[in-house]
């Protein structure tokens, strides 16, 4: 929006999920990120030609609710809360998917989707809200969730065996992270073991913040390269640490991202869960500038596999 990249783009729905911390790098701060969303938002009617761009838009994000209420064009709200004019109840999430009863303006219908934790309700909200917009019917909408096998990166379970439950996410902000991590807090595990990092020559300022929210859920947090591109990597962990308290959690400092996994998995027992969090679906690591071949899906993989005193691919 800001670089004028959709500049004359005509957007029949936009969706408006949320607002957090993400991409201050760029905005230089949070006000200017937020009126950068804004303008998409208004777009929506000065591109749609008296009003044609319809919005969907997360009620249960007071920001959100705020600029999508002053919209003046046709909308439709969604979220978990009262109020919102289309909802989900009866929500249950767990690793073998989340079920919900989805309330919209033609009636209800009841959806078991593959996807996993509470975030993909919301994210199942938005489609089913843009969906709306466009006219499709609510059985349709129904088929289309459920038909969703999972989205790469995005809490992607590599072992939920006799093995700890390892999972790989995106999660890459303090916002993406509370959010997997509560999510991995509700599932009850023994243990909770996170592997993660903090991009290079990006917002600085969340490097706490994520460290404070690592330790604060997880039993045990080991600290790594992300894509530290041309930071000094033990220079943005010393500031992820900053954020940390140590009598809370246990922190293990390894730079070199392959080993980091690999002693988070062979810590995890059985009851236990492993996160690692911070590249998803990703499958380079940029070091320097070099770009690095490197998934965390099959790292993780490898992983267990040592574990289990199998040799990796």
């Amino acid at each position: 929006v800001d670089q004028k990249r959709i500049h004359g783009t005509e957007f029949d729905v936009g969706v408006f999920t949320n607002i957090s911390r993400d991409h201050i790098n760029y905005h230089h701060n949070f006000e200017n990120y937020l009126n950068a969303k804004k303008g998409f938002v208004d777009s929506l009617v000065i591109a749609g030609g008296g009003g044609r761009g319809a919005l969907a838009f997360n009620f249960d994000d007071p920001l959100v609710r705020e600029v999508g209420e002053d919209f003046p064009g046709r909308k439709i709200s969604f979220g978990l809360g009262e109020g919102a004019d289309l909802s989900a109840s009866g929500v249950r999430a767990d690793l073998r998917g989340t079920s919900m009863t989805l309330a919209m303006p033609e009636g209800q219908v009841d959806i078991e989707l593959k996807l996993l934790g509470m975030f993909s309700v919301y994210n199942a909200l938005a489609a089913a809200s843009a969906a709306f917009l466009l006219g499709i019917a609510a059985e349709d909408i129904r088929i289309g969730l459920e038909r969703l096998e999972n989205v790469p990166g995005r809490f992607q379970v590599v072992s939920d065996s006799s093995d700890p439950v390892v999972v790989v996410d995106y999660a890459h902000t303090p916002d993406a992270l509370d959010n997997i991590l509560s999510f991995c807090r509700e599932l009850k595990p023994e243990r909770l073991i996170t592997v993660f990092g903090c991009g290079g020559d990006r917002d600085r300022g969340k490097r706490p913040m994520m460290g404070e929210i690592a330790c604060d859920y997880s039993d045990s947090v080991y600290l790594t390269n992300d894509n530290p591109r041309s930071e000094e990597p033990l220079a943005i962990i010393d500031e992820i640490l900053s954020g940390i308290d140590r009598k809370i959690c246990t922190v293990n400092v390894i730079t070199d991202r392959r080993k980091a996994i690999r002693k988070g998995v062979a810590e995890g027992g059985r009851g236990d869960m492993v996160l690692i969090a911070g590249k998803g679906h990703e499958e380079v690591q940029v070091i320097g500038r070099e770009r690095l071949k490197f998934s965390d899906l099959e790292e993780a993989r490898a992983a267990l596999a040592l574990k289990r005193g199998d040799s990796p691919c």
